[in-house]
C-alpha cells in the first residue's frame, strides 16, 4: 500500500532551532510556478504595517471590516497595520456574497474595507452603493 512504517522519527525537541528574528513563514500563490515559503523577520512585519497605517493616516478612530484570508499578504497587512495604529478589526463573519454583510459593515462602525477588485466587483451586484454607511471611506 502507500503506508510505511517509520522506526524512528524527529520530534520537535530535535529540530534545529529557528533563526531568533524570523516571525512568519508566509507562502506565496504560486502563479508564476510552485509556491514558496517567503521568510519574514518582526522587522519585516512592524516596518510594513507602519507604512501601511501612516500612507492611509490610520489612528485608533478607525475600524477595518477584513473579509480577507490572513494567510496571504494582503489580509495580514491589514490586520497589522490597524493593530499597530491603535484602530480596531471587525471580522463579519459572512461572505461579502451574504445577504447581511452589507449591513453588518454598516452596523459595526467600519472606516475602510479592503478587497481585490472581485470583491468590489461583487458588492456592486450587492447595490452597494445604495447602503448608507455613515463611516465608511473608501
Amino acid at each position: 500500500g502507500r503506508w510505511r512504517l517509520v522506526r524512528e522519527a524527529r520530534c520537535a525537541r530535535d529540530a534545529e532551532p529557528l533563526h531568533p528574528d524570523l516571525a512568519l513563514l508566509l507562502m506565496t500563490s504560486g502563479s508564476s510556478g510552485a509556491a514558496k515559503a517567503v521568510r519574514l523577520s518582526y522587522g519585516n512585519l512592524e516596518a510594513n504595517a507602519r507604512s501601511i497605517a501612516a500612507y492611509l493616516e490610520l489612528s485608533s478612530d478607525d475600524r477595518a471590516a477584513l473579509v480577507l484570508p490572513l494567510h496571504y499578504s494582503y489580509g495580514l497587512s491589514v490586520l497589522n497595520s490597524h493593530l499597530i495604529a491603535g484602530a480596531s478589526v471587525l471580522f463579519p463573519g459572512a461572505s461579502i456574497m451574504d445577504s447581511d454583510f452589507l449591513t453588518t459593515i454598516a452596523d459595526g462602525g467600519c472606516t475602510n474595507l479592503s478587497g481585490v477588485p472581485y470583491s468590489y466587483e461583487l458588492l456592486e451586484r450587492a447595490r452597494f452603493r445604495e447602503v448608507e454607511f455613515g463611516t465608511l471611506r473608501m
